[in-house]
């Protein structure tokens, strides 16, 4: 099942290998597969302005590197969610919904600074 780490919008800052681009991001979520141990995190791309939407096409010409979060309420919510969790889960995935498809990337969680989460692809 499905769990809501926010309604709302947010910005996330996506790593590129010779530049970064911020996006915004709205409807983010949670679910845990118990078959896999897997936690797949998502987001919905859904850029603000022509400038936003010219970045959004970077997701599908260049690697990325890795995305960032900093917004308190995701990140306690998806603590809370993943702490119970914490024994079974074997690997995070991120699932970027955008306008054109679903892109998936395993990655690394960590925590830089307070209320900031990176996660860093696994490649």
């Amino acid at each position: 099942m499905r769990y809501s780490l926010r309604k709302g919008s947010t910005t996330a800052y996506f790593q590129f290998p010779f530049h970064n681009d911020t996006l915004h991001i709205t409807n983010s979520g949670v679910q845990w597969s118990r078959s896999n141990g897997v936690a797949v995190i998502d987001v919905t791309i859904q850029p603000v302005g022509e400038n936003q939407r010219l970045d959004e096409e970077h997701l599908y010409e260049e690697k990325l590197i890795s995305v960032q979060i900093d917004d308190h309420y995701t990140l306690s919510r998806l603590g809370a969610y993943l702490s119970s969790r914490e024994a079974t889960t074997a690997s995070v995935q991120l699932k970027i919904l955008s306008k054109r498809r679903s892109l998936l990337f395993y990655v690394a969680l960590s925590n830089p600074s307070p209320g900031c989460l990176l996660m860093t692809v696994i490649t």
